[in-house]
């Protein structure tokens, strides 16, 4: 009888674990919306106004007309980094904590941006399209933690990028 009692209780903690083991691989297989990541449903054309991820209190903010940043309120910027197929222009971005690169396609193939290249293992978290970004399509990402950051095309070997971000 108590060896019984002792096989279920054993049977017992490990479903527990089990489930729980479960449980938290589901939590990071598919994480909640991040209000740091916007991925565009179709591409945006640049004096579309593209709408706030999340709140009311973040403003609202408009595509960059080419060659660079574009004042969006509350010191924000917006950066406009183009893919043309083989490379990013610029590959090498300074912003502050909170301002926003905005990449676009402007070649004729796919391309994925992601955080991380081969070139270091400092990657952002959660700066990854989650899928390929047609022609003319974008990808807008706000950078809210300070440091260097490298990215790349996960379609495209060479394409890489570096984004400083001061606070």
């Amino acid at each position: 009888m108590k060896r019984n009692l002792i096989i279920i209780a054993i049977i017992l903690v490990l479903a527990g674990g089990l489930y729980y083991i479960s449980d938290r691989a589901k939590q990071t297989q598919a994480p909640a919306a991040d209000v740091n990541q916007i991925v565009p449903q179709q591409p945006v054309q640049s004096s579309q106004p593209v709408p706030s991820p999340a709140s009311s209190t973040q403003p609202d903010y408009t595509a960059p007309q080419a060659g660079g940043g574009e004042n969006i309120g509350s010191n924000i910027q917006v950066t406009e980094v183009d893919f043309d197929g083989k490379q990013f222009t610029p590959a090498k971005v300074g912003i502050k904590a909170g301002d926003y690169i905005f990449f676009k396609n402007k070649s004729s193939v796919n391309f994925w941006p992601l955080a991380g290249s081969a070139n270091t293992l400092a990657a952002y978290p959660n700066f990854n399209a989650q899928k390929p970004i047609a022609p003319g399509g974008e990808y807008k990402f706000q950078f809210t933690k300070a440091g260097s950051w490298s990215y790349g095309d996960n379609l495209t070997a060479n394409a890489v990028g570096d984004v400083d971000v001061s606070q």
